[in-house]
């Protein structure tokens, strides 16, 4: 047995209406091929990007189960026929990389941290995370190291231009008077 992951299209009113209906349909699929069904939820429902069997808008069911990879071709088979799932796609689990779940929840953090760094929200102290203070403060340090520098330079720039065209000028005077320029 191994994991997969399922996304079943299915028409949108009928999801909206009894989604409970449409979830018995998908799982009586999946358990007559001796499926063990772990999650099966409804993740997205709107338009579609073309129209499937005629309808424009549809409702995406997610699935997480266990099967026999004997049986794949089955489900996928009586998924095709089924008059109420339009399209199915089935996937092994550890192709996917990680689950809606995790990806959710990673996806989370990333917006959470993302909204400490902006000041937006400020961390609970139980949940600081050390890694992400040391390289804000390394950040930090890099920074103003980077605009000291800056600012060095330019009054560094400055001096030199304001001393250049003063040289400049005294050569040519005295060149002018037909004097050795003193250098």
């Amino acid at each position: 047995m191994r994991e997969y992951e399922g996304m079943f299209l299915v028409n949108d009113k009928k999801a909206s209406d009894d989604f409970e209906g449409v979830a018995d349909h998908i799982r009586a699929i999946l358990e007559r091929r001796g499926a063990t069904i772990d999650t099966l939820e409804l993740w997205e429902s709107g338009r579609l990007a073309y129209p499937v069997e005629g309808r424009t808008h549809g409702a995406h069911v997610l699935g997480r189960f266990e099967a026999d990879p004997s049986v794949i071709s089955d489900i996928k088979r009586e998924c095709r026929i089924s008059n109420i799932v339009m399209r199915a796609m089935i996937l092994r689990a550890d192709e996917i990389g990680t689950s809606v779940e995790e990806a959710r929840e990673h996806e989370k953090e990333r917006k959470r941290q993302a909204a400490i760094r902006a000041g937006e929200i400020v961390e609970d102290e139980d949940e600081e995370d050390d890694y992400d203070e040391e390289y804000d403060e390394d950040e930090e340090g890099e920074e103003e190291e980077g605009e000291e520098e800056t600012e060095e330079e330019a009054e560094a720039d400055e001096e030199e231009q304001s001393d250049e065209p003063e040289e400049e000028n005294e050569p040519e005077e005295d060149d002018e008077e037909g004097e050795e320029p003193n250098r």
